[in-house]
């Protein structure tokens, strides 16, 4: 790709390419549409993410986990039953796992921009 893009976590970044690569911007045109997608241009549509999403992502799901948690041992304790327990601690499970999954997709973004002198953290 010649000359390294400089890093910017509110651009889009393809994890293929490994940069800040030509995308195409994909919306909905219904109302309750989710957030429009970004695919990358240079390797035939692998989809992008935005950096700043997934750091934004992990703190509130790893938050969510702990908050599900807690309800769940609450709930079980409250109504001496571990049905709470076991619905709430499933889905804390699931924002642990999401916190996980948007971490490591950051890591990998944070590595590269750490390569390129990122003057962030």
């Amino acid at each position: 790709m010649g000359e390294p893009e400089k890093p910017d976590p509110s651009k889009p970044w393809c994890p293929k390419c490994i940069g800040h690569t030509p995308f195409e911007k994909r919306e909905s045109r219904h109302a309750d549409a989710p957030p429009p997608s970004f695919y990358c241009k240079h390797c035939n549509g692998t989809k992008m993410y935005l950096p700043d999403t997934m750091a934004l992502g992990k703190i509130i799901s790893g938050y969510a986990g702990v908050a599900c948690m807690l309800m769940g041992i609450g709930g079980a304790l409250i109504e001496n039953d571990l049905k709470a327990f076991y619905w709430f601690g499933g889905l804390g499970l699931a924002s642990f796992f999401m916190s996980w999954w948007a971490n490591r997709r950051f890591s990998k973004w944070r590595g590269w921009a750490k390569e390129n002198d990122y003057p962030g953290d």
